[in-house]
């Protein structure tokens, strides 16, 4: 078995981006709508709202892009390089923000603090920025921006 295309690669990431956004749609859709508007704290900040607010754009950023990815669309780079690039952005404020929460008097050890959600949170934050850095780091390597503006891709 050969060495996998630019063509199977950037369908693969395509695809990958449509899931991506598709779950973040359908965790918005579904549990972010329930803990916003039925959950029993009536207590809302601005926050949950702008975190819904995040939720809908970047599902709809990467289900564009996933799209533009599989149509060979020469946007879909650039689309996509600005919506990893904001998304790992707000992963490390994020993860710093859960990191200094964590370690307040608030955090480790007290009784309302639960550490695996807090760990888990942390991992699949840091798993996500990696995936974006991938995703960046190839979607800017010459083979592929030459595919995508199709100068040379008859030759992979």
């Amino acid at each position: 078995m050969g060495k996998p295309t630019i063509a199977f690669i950037l369908r693969a990431i395509g695809v990958i981006d449509m899931i991506i956004g598709g779950f973040i749609e359908f965790w918005l859709l579904t549990i972010g709508l329930y803990i916003v508007f039925y959950s029993f704290d009536m207590n809302k900040t601005p926050s949950d709202f702008v975190y819904l607010f995040l939720a809908l754009v970047f599902g709809v950023l990467f289900i564009i892009g996933g799209i533009g990815i599989l149509c060979k669309r020469p946007w879909s780079r650039i689309y996509l390089n600005t919506a990893w690039g904001l998304s790992i952005l707000l992963l490390a404020f994020y993860i710093f923000m859960e990191l200094r929460s964590g370690f307040s008097a608030d955090g480790i050890g007290s009784e309302y603090f639960y550490i695996g959600s807090w760990l888990g949170g942390i991992i699949f934050c840091s798993f996500m920025a990696a995936l974006g850095v991938l995703h960046i780091r190839f979607l800017n390597s010459s083979t592929v921006k030459d595919y995508l503006t199709m100068k040379g891709s008859d030759k992979l």
